[in-house]
This record gives C-alpha cells, sequence and structure tokens, in this order.
C-alpha cells in the first residue's frame, strides 16, 4: 500500500514540475509513478505530453498506445497519438488513427488540424486546403488549422498567404508556440531584417531558451553588420546547450571574424567533435588555414565540407569563394552549379559561377551565367565589371570598354572601372596603331625598298 501512496505522490509532484517546465525531472517522476500503477490512463497522457514537449515523439506515442489500451474510446488521445506521429515523421500510421477518429465522429474538428498537417507533409496541398475549409465549417477561428495551412502555403513558395495564416493565429492565440520564429524566417528570406529580427526577439520573450531562434536571431544579426550583439546570443546559445555543435559552429564562426582565430578554431573543433557531420565547420576552419597562409590544410577542410554535401546557400556561397581563392576554380565550379540549382533566383551564385566560368576559360558560360546574374537582381556594376575583364581576356577590346562604360554609369565613381576603362582604351588605340603599320609594311615590296624608286 505504501507503494501507491508513494505512486499517488509522485505523480502529484510531476504535475507540479510540468507547470514549472521541468520537463526532464516530471518524466522520471510520472515513469516511477507507472511503474508501481500502470492502469493510470491520466498519468500516461501526461507522460506523453511531458515527452513531446522534449521532442521524443516516438516515446510520446508509445506512452499514448498504453493510454488507448486503457481507454480505447478517448478521442483526444487518439489526436495526441497522431500528431505525435507526425511529428515523429510515421505519416501513414498517423494516418490510420485519424481515420479512426473521422469513424467515430466526423464531426470532431481538431482532427481535421492534424489532417492539414498530414496532407502538407507528404505535398498534397489541395487536400490539405480542403481539410482547412471543412474544419472551419465546424469551427471558424481555429490557430491550429490557421497554423498549419500556413505550414502547406510555405512548402508550395506561396510566403505571403502563409505569413497571414500565421499573424491569424497569432490573432488568435498570441502565445502560439514557433509562429514568429516562421514569419521571422521568410521575412529574412524576403530581405525584411528588421522586421524577421522583431519577430525572432518576440520568438525569445515567449521562449527565452529557444537554442534554435538564439542562433537565427545571431546569424540574422551578423547578417546587419551587428556584430556585438549576434556574439551576445551566440554565448547564450552555448551557455543554455554546452553541447549544442551548431551553437558552437555559430560562435566559432563569430570568433574568428571578431580577429580571435585560436579562440575560433577551438570553438570549431569542439562542435566536429560533438557533431562530425556539422555542416559549416569545416569551412571556417579553412578560411582559418587560409589566413594563416597553410593552403592544403585549407584545401583539405574544405574536401571535407564538400563530403557534407551542404544545401545551405550562404555556406554553399562562402565555400566556392574559399576554393577559388585556393586556386581551385573547377570545384568552385561545381559548387556553385549546385547552389544555383538549390537556389536559382539568388543572384550572388550566379555571378560568382561567371567568375569561376572565366577562371576556368569557358567564356560562353560565364556571360550566360553573369547575364542570369543580372536577371536575378545581383550587383549589376560589379557583374559588367566581371564582363569587361573577361572580354578583354578573349581580346574583344569593344565590348570590354561597353561593358565598362555600362558599368561606370551605375557607379561612376568607381576609381579601379575608370582605371580599367582608360587601359581598354589605350590597348585599342595601340592595336589600331599596330594594325595600321603592318598594313604599312606589307605595301612594301622586298625588290622596292623605300626610298629606291626615283
Amino acid at each position: 500500500m505504501n507503494d501507491w501512496f508513494e505512486a499517488e505522490d509522485r505523480a502529484e509532484k510531476a504535475l507540479q514540475l510540468l507547470v514549472q517546465r521541468k520537463l526532464t525531472e516530471a518524466v522520471a517522476h510520472l515513469r516511477a509513478a507507472i511503474a508501481v500503477n500502470p492502469h493510470n490512463p491520466n498519468w500516461l497522457d501526461y507522460l506523453g505530453m511531458a515527452l513531446e514537449d522534449l521532442g521524443r515523439h516516438d516515446e510520446a506515442a508509445d506512452a499514448y498506445r498504453r493510454s488507448l489500451q486503457l481507454a480505447p474510446s478517448r478521442l483526444d488521445v487518439m489526436l495526441r497519438l497522431a500528431a505525435a506521429l507526425l511529428r515523429a515523421g510515421r505519416i501513414d500510421e498517423a494516418r490510420r488513427h485519424l481515420d479512426r477518429i473521422g469513424e467515430l465522429d466526423a464531426t470532431f474538428e481538431p482532427a481535421y488540424c492534424q489532417r492539414i498537417l498530414l496532407h502538407a507533409q507528404r505535398g498534397e496541398h489541395e487536400k490539405a486546403e480542403e481539410a482547412f475549409y471543412v474544419a472551419r465549417q465546424y469551427r471558424d477561428e481555429c490557430p491550429t488549422c490557421f497554423f498549419h495551412m500556413g505550414q502547406s502555403l510555405a512548402a508550395r513558395g506561396l510566403h505571403d498567404k502563409a505569413i497571414y495564416c500565421w499573424q491569424r493565429t497569432l490573432e488568435l492565440d498570441h502565445d502560439w508556440p514557433g509562429v514568429h520564429r516562421h514569419i521571422g524566417h521568410f521575412l529574412w528570406e524576403r530581405g525584411d531584417l528588421e522586421k524577421a529580427r522583431w519577430h525572432f526577439i518576440h520568438q525569445l520573450r515567449q521562449e527565452p531558451g529557444d537554442v534554435e531562434t538564439l542562433l537565427d536571431l545571431g546569424t540574422l544579426l551578423m547578417d546587419q553588420q551587428r556584430d556585438a550583439e549576434a556574439g551576445e546570443r551566440f554565448r547564450r546559445a552555448v551557455e543554455l546547450s554546452p553541447a549544442h555543435a551548431a551553437a558552437r559552429c555559430c560562435l566559432g564562426e563569430w570568433l574568428a571574424r571578431a580577429g580571435q582565430p585560436d579562440e575560433a578554431q577551438a570553438m570549431l573543433e569542439s562542435s566536429l567533435a560533438l557533431d562530425p557531420t556539422q555542416t559549416g565547420a569545416h569551412l571556417r576552419l579553412a578560411e582559418i588555414s587560409h589566413c594563416r597562409g597553410d593552403v592544403p590544410a585549407a584545401l583539405a577542410h574544405l574536401r571535407c565540407e564538400l563530403r557534407l554535401r551542404p544545401e545551405d546557400p550562404r555556406i554553399l556561397l562562402d565555400l566556392s569563394n574559399a576554393l577559388i581563392d585556393c586556386g581551385d576554380a573547377r570545384t568552385a565550379g561545381a559548387c556553385l552549379k549546385r547552389l544555383v540549382r538549390v537556389h536559382p533566383s539568388g543572384g550572388a551564385g550566379w555571378q560568382n559561377l561567371a567568375v569561376a566560368c572565366y577562371l576556368l576559360g569557358h567564356h560562353a558560360e560565364g556571360d550566360q551565367a553573369s547575364r542570369r546574374a543580372m536577371d536575378e537582381d545581383a550587383d549589376a556594376a560589379t557583374v559588367m565589371h566581371n564582363l569587361a575583364l573577361a572580354c578583354q581576356q578573349r581580346g574583344d577590346y569593344a565590348a570590354a570598354i561597353d561593358w565598362a562604360g555600362r558599368s561606370l554609369q551605375l557607379d561612376p565613381r568607381d576609381v579601379s572601372l575608370q582605371r580599367l576603362q582608360m587601359r581598354l582604351r589605350l590597348i585599342r588605340a595601340w592595336r589600331a596603331v599596330k594594325r595600321v603599320l603592318r598594313r604599312l609594311f606589307r605595301l612594301r615590296s622586298p625588290a622596292d625598298p623605300a626610298g629606291s624608286g626615283g
């Protein structure tokens, strides 16, 4: 009997810990209580919810299954089980439980919320939209429906509509987890950095220990040249989660940028010790090695980074620049082709691909990439400057002068462009003089040297 009383005490303590967000301790107390009394479905429900909040979705699903064995007709637990399975990526199994809910009660609106997410994860976006409108027949103002519909719209590239849905989510429930971070990401991608920063800050007010948002905010602050504030965020992320490899990588990159290469190297190496597949760490170590003049070590790190097959546009762009700096234009070109495949609207990728092509002597491909860069609104003056240099390299001085002139119209104060245009004009004039002289010499006959006719 004492064991039963102790189990009750542990369960009560666990509920207090859940309110305090001390999830790991709450899970330990609940497991101890359930070991004594495995027939209480409510304790299993609480265990599942705590495990979900910890991101341990497979374990949460197991707790909900055990709860359903004790109370098979509870729609709320079936729904939590389906949601946990969706987060664990077990879509078909989640579908079976949602279908079962539909058989028991076709008017149970929360099940349609999860159906929106299920269809979005499967790429069935028209079905997601159908589920969204069916759900609104039963409950017009549902934050969950708007949130999941936003995810479906975002997956289709309909970012403005996605942001609208997420803003509706916040209007209906201003504490909805993760919405500010979602909005911040798309505003950042659109170039609206200040609004994105505002949303990341609001996300952190809701969840001060959200390491992922701290890293996002730190990286955005670096894009805004607010390096001191970025460093504070990265240090805080490492303090909160010392074993977080990405946090250590971000702090290592910041230390390198702050002119502390030794500290940066130690932080980056610790990141790789925690996770050898951490993207970006080898790249930043390569940059440190290159600055020290150790090109072989830099190339070794760059090859390690390439083997990880990064997809992040920023990593790919920096990786290609580092490869060019180390004299490996061929590999840089391959890296940039991957970049423009995954991010075809990025002008910087096309601009750098053009440079790599010119270095390899692939002028036609370089010209094509340059024009695509200008179509994608890259730095047009720099692209035209590169085109002028490429035309000069292949001896087309008229085209080189034309491109240099166009570039100067965009940036009239660029001294390097002024010098390039002057040099090209001088070269063209000298070539014209040489052509005249060659013509004059060809007109002379060997049998009739100059000055002999009279």
